[in-house]
């Protein structure tokens, strides 16, 4: 699942209702820019399309979903 980040809060309640683990690598990069939701955003497109350059280029995938819920700007 892909899903663009809408703030530090958001991502955090999102995973715990999914029973999902945040990677740390991921958490520590958010830890110094939690308060601020545009870093946050910013932070979260831009892992996104990383993730979907490499799954794309890799040939695992040959399309993506975006779960957007409902908030395409975070995207």
């Amino acid at each position: 699942m892909i899903e663009c980040c809408a703030g530090y809060e958001s991502i955090r309640r999102i995973a715990a209702l999914s029973q999902l683990t945040i990677p740390e690598s991921i958490l520590k990069a958010l830890e110094p820019i939690r308060h601020d939701d545009d870093a946050v955003r910013s932070f979260g497109i831009r892992h996104a399309v990383e993730m979907c350059r490499r799954l794309l280029n890799s040939g695992t995938a040959t399309s993506i979903h975006l779960y957007t819920m409902n908030r395409e700007a975070s995207c």
